[in-house]
Order: C-alpha cells, then sequence, then structure tokens
C-alpha cells in the first residue's frame, strides 16, 4: 500500500479516540490534546459566516461517492458501498484555512454529545462523561457530493466502529 503512512484513521469509535488523546497527553505533559467541539469542527470546516458550501465544487476538495471509486471502469449509476475507498489525506485541495479533508473521505468524531441545535455550550453537551450519542461531521468518502455540506450533524453511540468514521 503505497499511501499508507496517509490514509485517513478510520473504523475507530469515539471511546477509541478518548483512549488515544488520555495516552498522548500522558506522553506529552501539558499537551491539552482533545477533540474539537462540535461547534468548533464546524468553524475549522471553513465557514468564516458566509455559506461557502458548492455541491458543484465538492469535488475539489473532498473524496465523496463522485471520485472515490476503487475502480473507475464501472459506468454504472449504482455502485455497491464496498465501491468505494477511502484516500491518502491531503490529496486534494485544503479549504481556505489550510486543513485538508474536513469534509469527505471519513468522518469526523466531535466531543460533543448530540443535543438540539443551536450550540449550547452550558447544556452539559461537552460532557466527556456522560453516556449519549456523540457527534460525528464531515461527510464520508461513500456519501453524495450533497451529503457532505458542512451544516449537516450525524449522530452515533460512542462505542461504534464504522470504515466511515475517523
Amino acid at each position: 500500500f503505497p499511501h499508507a503512512l496517509r490514509m485517513p484513521a478510520e473504523q475507530i469509535s469515539w471511546e477509541d479516540c478518548q483512549g488515544f488523546i488520555r495516552r498522548l497527553n500522558d506522553r506529552v505533559p501539558g499537551g491539552g490534546f482533545r477533540l474539537p467541539t462540535e461547534a468548533e469542527w464546524e468553524y475549522a470546516c471553513g465557514s468564516d459566516g458566509q455559506d461557502l458550501f458548492r455541491v458543484d465544487h465538492v469535488t475539489e476538495f473532498a473524496w465523496c461517492r463522485a471520485n472515490a471509486r476503487r475502480s473507475s471502469d464501472s459506468d454504472s449509476r449504482f455502485t455497491e458501498i464496498d465501491g468505494y475507498a477511502p484516500r491518502a489525506v491531503g490529496t486534494l485541495r485544503p479549504n481556505h484555512w489550510g486543513f485538508y479533508d474536513m469534509q469527505g473521505n471519513v468522518s469526523e468524531w466531535c466531543s460533543s454529545l448530540w443535543r438540539p441545535y443551536l450550540y449550547d455550550r452550558a447544556d452539559g453537551r461537552e460532557s466527556l462523561t456522560e453516556n449519549g450519542l456523540r457527534v460525528v461531521r464531515g461527510g464520508s468518502y461513500s456519501d453524495a457530493p450533497a451529503d457532505l455540506n458542512p451544516a449537516f450533524r450525524h449522530a452515533e453511540r460512542s462505542h461504534r466502529r464504522f470504515r466511515f468514521h475517523g
């Protein structure tokens, strides 16, 4: 696998992420590493107060169903989910902050618990110990381009590992 070291971390749960972060913080005293909150993720995704998401340009910066087929020799309009795969990180254009793969490739876990929007940090959504669904943002390589809208939110159980989450 020529790009193995540049592939996104995938098939990891939110709990796996927390364990990795604990070990990282143990190795780097004062590091303060953590997953981003849902609000931080949305800001880092590229929103500068304007809706910059355009479906017709998404394949310039995101691996998705439109450009992540395992084989390009199929002309079928329907490809089974196994027909798509993640790609090496940083191979398409970055967003206007310089971040790569915020949308598409694999969706990202956020620290936040699933709560109704609008975002309110005081509602307990940033508890790392409370049980509940956790927020996943960004969409994945198997999602349609329109499903990569940065405003879209998804929730998942913290222990579940899917090939689309990282």
